[in-house]
């Protein structure tokens, strides 16, 4: 098995329970950054479900051993890239995992409402979080219509490019839900809201804490 920096391996990882476990192993990335920020898209993710509000999240696992190796935990998804690539669009993508006769977009509902959900709850946690250099190559997608982000180097307003947007909603996103002007797309605006005004009430009790160790994780690595 070949290892480089630029070649990641896959591991298949066997529990003394029988439980298999896939990890990518990485070398020449420091992982720490990503495993604070998943630790928090996990607790914000415990926040929003003892408010039964379940947003559909992937906060996959991240284990840095070193500042230069570490582990993450492998979920099964597709790049956005390679899905408008392959596909053409998130929705044609979709479609053709789970149609539907019945609905108006072709799409089966709880798919879509897997999609909608997950999407607002990303768009609500990296605005929170400030993270940047976000592009269809670190914006994941799950058969299952579970959206999801990787690669949390750019956090807290860093970003490698000028002048980028805030929230990455591109149109492709809000044609997966039918458009701008549709109730499945308030329905994504209200679940932003919503996940928006409760993770703020809960923020100096449950989030600060993390903030800090976050910001001295910036500070450090620049």
């Amino acid at each position: 098995m070949g290892l480089s920096a630029t070649q990641p391996a896959l591991l298949s990882l066997v529990s003394p329970e029988g439980q298999l476990y896939r990890v990518i192993f990485k070398i020449g990335d420091d992982l720490r950054q990503d495993q604070v920020v998943l630790q928090m898209i996990r607790l914000m993710d415990v926040v929003l479900k003892k408010e039964m509000f379940d947003l559909q999240l992937t906060p996959y696992v991240v284990l840095a051993a070193s500042c230069r190796h570490g582990f993450i935990q492998f979920v099964k998804g597709v790049r956005l890239s390679d899905v408008n690539k392959e596909e053409g669009s998130i929705l044609k993508y979709l479609q053709q995992r789970a149609p539907s006769s019945k609905d108006s977009l072709g799409l089966q509902p709880k798919v879509l409402e897997t999609y909608i959900r997950s999407c607002a709850g990303y768009c609500v946690m990296t605005y929170l979080l400030g993270v940047g250099d976000r592009h269809m190559d670190n914006i994941m997608l799950t058969s299952e219509g579970q959206l999801f982000h990787i690669d949390f180097s750019f956090i807290f307003g860093y970003d490698s490019k000028l002048m980028a947007p805030e929230v990455r909603l591109t149109k492709d996103m809000i044609e997966a839900m039918g458009g701008a002007k549709t109730p499945t797309f308030n329905n994504f605006v209200n679940i932003c809201v919503t996940a928006f005004l409760s993770l703020r009430r809960s923020a100096i009790k449950y989030f600060y804490p993390f903030f800090k160790l976050v910001i001295a994780l910036v500070v450090n690595s620049r």
